[in-house]
């Protein structure tokens, strides 16, 4: 996949990755690739990818997670769908509720409900 990225063949890169898989950072890459021209194929990348970058429970995993949130706002409402991406965030914070710094950072992000509301009701 590398290779067919290092040629811009996103298409064929894209199925292999499909068909066969492929690490996380190569996902990442394949994604970014993907949102130009199908953002609607990118963000569920994303969104993996911070479920599985949440799987650490630790500060930097956390700042990754965030910053892979905010990259989902941003494809997610180009594709036209802010409201998928507030039913996302909604689950992704009721998910993790219990991670203080993890939800401190999305605060500070602006990203969702704001600092002292449960998101559990």
């Amino acid at each position: 996949m590398r290779i067919l990225l290092y040629e811009r063949d996103i298409e064929a890169a894209w199925r292999e990755a499909h068909s066969g898989g492929c690490r996380n950072n190569v996902w990442l890459e394949l994604a970014r690739a993907r949102e130009k021209t199908n953002p609607e194929d990118a963000f569920p990348v994303y969104q993996r990818l911070v479920a599985n970058t949440l799987k650490v429970t630790d500060k930097r995993a956390y700042r990754e997670a965030v910053d892979l949130i905010s990259h989902v706002r941003a494809v997610m409402t180009r594709a036209g769908k802010p409201g998928e991406f507030e039913a996302y965030l909604a689950e992704v914070r009721r998910e993790h509720r219990f991670k203080r710094n993890f939800i401190t950072l999305l605060d500070r992000k602006r990203l969702g409900m704001g600092a002292g509301k449960d998101p559990g009701k």
